[in-house]
């Protein structure tokens, strides 16, 4: 089956290989068995699904915002929520004298 224009296995892959190897995935090998059985299966594992619907955790999961990004995103809706507009300085000018 082709998603994205890839195999499901090399999707897969493509899509895990990275961030397992790197040690972004922790699993209790208690409760996790059958899930570690089938990513140490690939590309023979069967059922796959429970992997397959790991690779795409990426997609659909939004990492924490880091200290820098945090602050430049409340600054910008500090500025929104005085109507600075984007420039700071005011959409509009108000007319002296009233």
């Amino acid at each position: 089956m082709l998603t994205g224009g890839l195999d499901k296995i090399d999707r897969i892959i493509k899509k895990l290989q990275r961030v397992v190897e790197n040690g972004f995935w922790y699993f209790n090998r208690a409760t996790c068995a059958p899930i570690c059985k089938a990513l140490a299966e690939i590309p023979h594992a069967d059922p796959i699904d429970l992997v397959d619907a790991m690779s795409y955790t990426d997609d659909v999961i939004q990492r924490p915002e880091t200290p820098s990004e945090s602050e430049l995103r409340e600054r910008y809706q500090h500025r929104q929520s005085m109507k600075l507009g984007v420039t700071g300085y005011g959409e509009f000018m108000e007319a002296e004298g009233g």
